[in-house]
């Protein structure tokens, strides 16, 4: 069961490097229990036991999240630490998306929401995955169904080992990738294996960031950085979703990720949501 406990000391720190002020740690999910009226049963194999853990009070849903193009399975690569294995491999936008998780946040808020990277194919050093291999994570609106913010973790053309990041904005007309100018982190490519966690804020005022780091929880060396502004001016998101880009190739990527977070500066009036139904509010390094 999902405790709610105080926030660690690392926690604490990830608001201070966020540069947050009286920031909330959201810790949305990170797949160490299993909902046993949900959750289906057998060896652990793609589309095996904990297809994915329900977050309270929410329902993670997709057509294809048992099978091709996009499967999922909550793994135990360390014995009480659950993550979630992402098998992506083709396909033209199949989402896996949930109902509201968290208080809403808008245009003027500040907000993150970050992951940690446990595997970078199946053996961290890109086994599994394909050229050009793509898988995008972000933040929806649950009510209208729109998405608002994604990021994408993406191969290297013929280098399966390595890794660039690119941020979409939803907010204005269509999918538009910020600062295109960079190419993805600046064209910047470092090998997967390296790469712990991936942050993406928004500072209430227009402006975006994506930041790489080799650590876990928003830690280490930054590896790579993007920034740029939104395009449109009115948005709540409230929910999180995984998708498998469209691409007109079978373009296999194969990750394990963990705690899905969200960081957020609430309203006074809306503070006492910090709690989110009791979901624990705890970093602990998954590396």
């Amino acid at each position: 069961m999902k405790t709610h406990k105080i926030l660690t000391s690392s926690a604490l720190a990830l608001v201070a490097q966020l540069g947050v002020a009286n920031a909330g740690v959201f810790v949305i999910e990170n797949f160490n229990a299993l909902d046993p009226t949900t959750d289906t049963t057998g060896s652990g194999a793609l589309g095996g036991q904990g297809q994915l853990e329900d977050i309270t009070g929410t329902t993670w849903s997709g057509a294809n999240s048992n099978s091709a193009p996009l499967q999922t399975r909550v793994s135990d690569a360390v014995a009480g630490d659950r993550n979630v294995r992402i098998l992506a491999s083709g396909g033209a936008n199949d989402l896996l998306i949930t109902s509201k998780t968290f208080s809403a946040q808008t245009q003027a808020d500040e907000f993150s929401f970050f992951f940690n990277l446990e595997s970078w194919g199946t053996d961290n050093a890109g086994a599994g995955n394909a050229n050009s291999g793509r898988l995008e994570l972000g933040v929806r609106n649950s009510t209208s169904g729109d998405t608002i913010f994604g990021y994408e973790m993406l191969t290297g053309f013929n280098k399966n080992d390595q890794f660039r990041s690119f941020v979409y904005d939803y907010t204005g007309s269509g999918r538009t990738e910020i600062n295109d100018s960079q190419n993805g982190t600046g064209g910047t490519l470092v090998l997967g294996s390296t790469v712990g966690s991936l942050g993406f804020s928004y500072d209430g005022a227009g402006g975006m960031t994506l930041n790489v780091y080799s650590g876990a929880n928003l830690t280490g060396t930054l590896l790579q950085t993007e920034t740029g502004p939104t395009l449109g001016n009115n948005f709540s998101a409230d929910s999180i979703y995984i998708r498998q880009s469209a691409t007109a190739a079978i373009r296999a990527i194969d990750v394990q990720v963990d705690d899905l977070s969200i960081v957020a500066v609430p309203e006074p009036s809306t503070s006492v949501f910090l709690g989110l139904g009791g979901l624990a509010l705890i970093l602990r390094r998954r590396k």
